[in-house]
């Protein structure tokens, strides 16, 4: 395996090997999700959508059965999203919800936040869709965030590349006020370690609306290593005080809480 990686990696990174990749997957995830690449972007066919990114989708269908696995959403729900990352599950979302619904969703790293919003363009811009520039948090203000563009931005640990920002926060429930929504059906957050945070500011909006909840929980308190406590044990905690009931399913490295009222 290791000798196959090795050639792999020493293959140029030319529309050769990108075809070679797209193949793959199509293979891998056949009956699911149909990959292809033209005029520089990438397409993917799935649940009976066709979206358009400017990088690969190829975990999309992990994204799907991580953070969908307990309630798979739909038109006309009311959705919010920490964390877009490339805005890939933003947009499966905003199809997924149709016109009729809406998507807010959350990404303080600018760099991220410029991919989501460009991919969200190459889909039409969907007007149902609000692309915030703050970091879910316990209280509105500003808070110091390693930016990096790549998985692992985060308030609580420097990454490989990152740099020290001063970002701006926001609640959960300040920013459904500020909206008039009249209910949440569903929240999903991968903030890489602010999930304890955010929750701490949705107190109202979990309460008023019960919404079912998908939280990646495998980072480490307070981003407390060496305590060595995942944060998937208070998240738990904090669901169940409201009645939900909870379950934490490990895929590899992602652990995910379900909340599940």
């Amino acid at each position: 395996m290791n000798l196959a990686r090795t050639a792999w990696d020493l293959v140029p990174n030319t529309r050769t090997k990108d075809a070679l990749r797209v193949a793959v997957q199509n293979y891998r995830q056949r009956g699911r999700a149909r990959f292809a690449r033209r005029g520089g972007l990438y397409t993917v066919d799935i649940l009976g959508f066709k979206i358009v990114t400017a990088e690969p989708s190829f975990q999309v269908t992990n994204y799907i059965d991580h953070f969908q696995a307990r309630h798979r959403v739909s038109r006309g729900e009311i959705v919010i999203e920490g964390g877009t990352f490339w805005g890939i599950f933003t947009i499966i979302l905003a199809m997924q919800v149709g016109p009729q619904g809406r998507v807010l969703a959350f990404e303080p790293d600018s760099i991220s936040f410029e991919r989501t919003a460009s991919n969200l363009r190459l889909n039409g811009n969907p007007s149902h869709v609000d692309i915030i520039s703050k970091g879910l948090w316990n209280r509105e203000g500003e808070i110091s965030f390693c930016e990096r563009g790549a998985l692992g931005s985060s308030a609580f640990w420097d990454g490989p590349g990152g740099r020290r920002v001063e970002i701006k926060t926001i609640t959960l429930d300040r920013s459904v006020f500020d909206r008039k929504l009249a209910r949440v059906d569903y929240v999903k957050l991968n903030i890489e370690g602010a999930e304890i945070k955010a929750l701490e500011g949705a107190d109202e909006t979990i309460r008023r609306f019960k919404p079912h909840l998908a939280i990646s929980s495998d980072h480490y308190l307070d981003g407390n290593i060496a305590r060595g406590e995942r944060t998937c044990s208070t998240v738990e905690r904090i669901l169940e005080g409201y009645g939900y009931k909870t379950e934490t399913v490990k895929f590899g490295t992602e652990w995910v809480t379900y909340g599940i009222p």
